[in-house]
């Protein structure tokens, strides 16, 4: 008979206690698991969506989505996600500015809504224009003199396009008299101070900047109010500036909001829309010479009409 082995001792006996277990949710803690961008970062995105903050910094919360805010002498830095809708939500707008200024043009038949047209098309054009170079340039190189010569001008291209917008009303049909006479030059300072504001004090004062840009937007809509001319697409002016205006909290919301930019860039896409039909049909109709001669043949610095 062979020798039997010794008896193997009882795992039990011979294993080394585990001097910090790890508690699992039977030992009445419960169990965690770290944020990542999936399941988790949807309740937490939400937070960030109503602004509501959740401990920890905003790069952990919509990651891809947004950047922390800038100071506030700096440029903010967009995600790739948002350089690429930066880019796309005005890029879309280009071809149809410039169809729709063409149009303009080929329905005008005097001097005065030929220049109103060439003004207010080359404004609408050139903003959606800029704004789509300067995000591009902004996306590929991060850092570069033209990356910042752009953005200067995009900035500008604002304070043009709002006194290029009210060109057509203030120069075609409203009567050259009065507080609107006034304001066909009047508008064209106020961009003109505010692109001179912002070109000595680039990405400085920002508060300041947003008041010029109110000011400028708003003073020709109060003037037309005040002054009691019954134009015509005033309700389409002001749902227009709304438009604007709703935008401008988003345009301020850069690394509060994820995708704020784009979506200020949504707002002013309705917003130039909603003016350029008002102007299409009230100033421009399509139809026969007659109608289109009736528009009253205001010129500037006439006071007859």
């Amino acid at each position: 008979m062979g020798l039997r082995p010794p008896a193997a001792h009882s795992s039990a006996s011979t294993a080394t206690p585990n001097p910090n277990p790890t508690p699992t949710p039977t030992d009445g803690a419960p169990e965690t698991k770290p944020l990542t961008g999936n399941g988790s970062g949807v309740g937490v995105g939400l937070g960030v969506g109503l602004g509501v903050g959740v401990g920890g910094g905003s790069k952990s919360r919509f990651r891809g989505w947004m950047n922390r805010q800038a100071p506030l002498d700096q440029q903010y830095q967009p995600t790739e996600i948002e350089h690429i809708a930066n880019v796309v939500t005005h890029g879309v707008c280009m071809m149809p500015s410039m169809i729709a200024t063409y149009e303009l043009i080929r329905r005008s038949a005097n001097m005065s809504q030929y220049v109103a047209a060439s003004v207010y098309g080359t404004a609408l054009s050139m903003l959606f224009a800029i704004s789509t170079t300067f995000h591009s340039v902004f996306y590929c190189k991060s850092d570069c003199n033209m990356r910042h010569v752009l953005h200067r001008c995009d900035r500008a291209m604002i304070y043009v396009f709002i006194a290029g917008s009210y060109f057509p009303w203030l120069t075609i049909s409203t009567p050259n008299s009065g507080l609107l006479k006034e304001m066909q030059w009047i508008i064209w300072l106020l961009a003109t101070l505010g692109i001179a504001y912002q070109q000595m004090f680039h990405e400085r004062y920002k508060k300041l900047e947003t008041i010029f840009y109110l000011i400028t937007g708003i003073g020709p809509v109060i003037a037309i109010t005040i002054s009691g001319s019954r134009l015509a697409g005033i309700e389409e002016l002001k749902l227009g500036g709304l438009l604007y205006f709703i935008g401008i909290f988003f345009f301020k919301s850069d690394g509060r909001i994820p995708m704020a930019h784009a979506i200020w860039h949504i707002f002013v896409a309705f917003g130039a829309t909603v003016h350029y039909m008002a102007i299409l049909n009230y100033l421009y109709p399509a139809s026969d010479s007659t109608a289109t001669n009736n528009i009253q043949d205001i010129k500037i610095g006439n006071d007859e009409f």
